[in-house]
C-alpha cells in the first residue's frame, strides 16, 4: 500500500523525504507492505519529535511527524519507534485494559522501554549491511 502524505512541510521538504524514505524502508522490514500508513506532518505537542496512533487489527497507522526538532542522524531511530508502538499497539491496549487501575501506568512504562530496547538493539546495522549489498 502507498503511504499517505498529508501536512506542512514548511520548507524542510529534504528532511520531509529522507523521513518517508526511512518509513518505506521500515515498512517492508519490518513486514508492513499492507499497512495503510497515514503520515501528517504537523507541530507535535511537548518534546517529541513523532507520534503514533494505531489500528492494527485493522493494519492501519497515523504517525505525526514535526520537523522542527527532527535531526537527520535520528530518523530511522525515531521510525524504528513509532512502527514498533505501531504493531505492539493491540497487545499493550489488551494488556492495559486488563489490568487494574493502579498497574496502568507501570506498563506504558513498560511498552515505552520495550520499543525503546528494539529500536537501539545493534542488530539493525547489521540489517542495513545486509539489505544495502542486495
Amino acid at each position: 500500500m502507498p503511504l499517505q502524505v498529508d501536512g506542512n512541510t514548511r520548507g524542510r521538504k529534504r528532511l520531509a523525504n529522507k523521513v518517508l524514505a526511512s518509513i518505506k524502508k521500515h515498512r517492508d522490514l519490518f513486514g508492513m507492505q499492507g499497512w495503510d500508513i497515514v503520515i501528517t506532518f504537523k507541530e507535535v505537542e511537548g518534546d517529541m519529535c513523532m507520534e503514533t496512533v494505531a489500528e492494527p487489527e485493522y493494519y492501519k497507522t497515523m504517525i505525526d511527524v514535526d520537523l522542527r526538532g527532527l535531526v537527520e542522524s535520528d530518523i530511522d531511530l525515531y521510525v524504528r519507534h513509532e512502527l514498533l508502538h505501531a504493531i505492539l499497539w493491540m497487545y499493550t491496549n489488551l494488556a492495559e485494559s486488563l489490568a487494574p487501575s493502579r498497574h496502568k501506568k507501570l506498563l506504558g512504562g513498560m511498552e515505552e522501554r520495550l520499543v525503546t530496547d528494539i529500536e537501539r538493539m545493534p542488530f539493525w546495522d547489521i540489517l542495513y549491511k545486509a539489505k544495502r549489498r542486495k
